[in-house]
């Protein structure tokens, strides 16, 4: 499968220009990953693709009428946390404005093609390297999120709510055992409680057997297994202290 690449600009100059710099670009790399791209004229017509596509690159001009890139990228993060968002823009004084939003870089226009290259090559090696990822059905649509982007998961009535890092929360009425299942095969992801799965690597503290979560939620560890579960924690972090996590 290629790697779906979009290039949003509402300047076509801008745009079309962009899109050679990357056709130059991919013609010099050694890479075995293939790439589709397409180009938007706004981020509008960006997000209404989304519901139909994803994509797992987004060169997003920040300087845009209707909708700026900035709120194209908030919008895009409410339903996908893994893509790859690369700012496009003239200057860099929104850099503090688009953190929340978790960019992965900033290329200065007029794009240098050694910027574009270089950032194609770290773009590749991030995939190679990639998290895995849960998706995740929400009312009629799919959201995919990043493992390393879920605080916890817990099962509230009939259905079942994720925290995220981004401080967005996902509802799902898919059942709790079923949502869990693949996040379980996974060693950072620990069963504390009934109905409760938590993500190890997002614990602030544990005290008196009650985890303190980032985000600020609070879970007790179940008192079956209390012992073995505690242990288990404990393994991880030294796990994680001498990989250097």
């Amino acid at each position: 499968m290629p790697i779906e690449l979009a290039i949003v600009d509402d300047c076509k100059e801008d745009r079309e220009g962009f899109r050679k710099q990357i056709e130059l670009a991919l013609k010099d790399q050694t890479s075995s990953l293939k790439v589709a791209t397409t180009c938007f004229d706004s981020g509008v017509a960006l997000l209404e693709r989304l519901s139909v596509q994803r994509f797992s690159v987004i060169f997003l001009d920040v300087c845009m009428n209707e909708m700026n890139g900035i709120q194209t990228a908030q919008k895009i993060r409410e339903q996908d946390m893994g893509c790859l968002i690369i700012f496009l823009t003239y200057s860099g004084e929104y850099a503090w404005d688009a953190f929340p939003v978790h960019p992965f870089d900033y290329l200065l226009k007029p794009c240098a093609q050694k910027e574009v290259e270089r950032v194609l090559a770290q773009i590749f090696k991030a995939l190679k390297a990639s998290e895995p990822e849960l998706e995740v059905k929400c009312s009629r649509c799919m959201v995919r999120v990043l493992y390393r982007d879920i605080i916890y998961v817990a099962a509230e009535g009939h259905f079942v709510e994720m925290e995220l890092r981004s401080g967005n929360r996902l509802r799902s009425s898919t059942p709790f055992a079923a949502f869990i299942e693949p996040l379980c095969l996974d060693e950072r992801f620990l069963s504390c409680n009934r109905g409760v799965l938590i993500n190890m690597d997002e614990v602030l503290t544990l005290t008196d057997g009650v985890f303190s979560m980032n985000g600020g939620e609070k879970f007790p560890l179940r008192q079956r297994g209390r012992s073995e579960l505690t242990n288990r924690f404990i393994q991880y972090q030294f796990h994680r202290i001498r990989q250097g996590g």
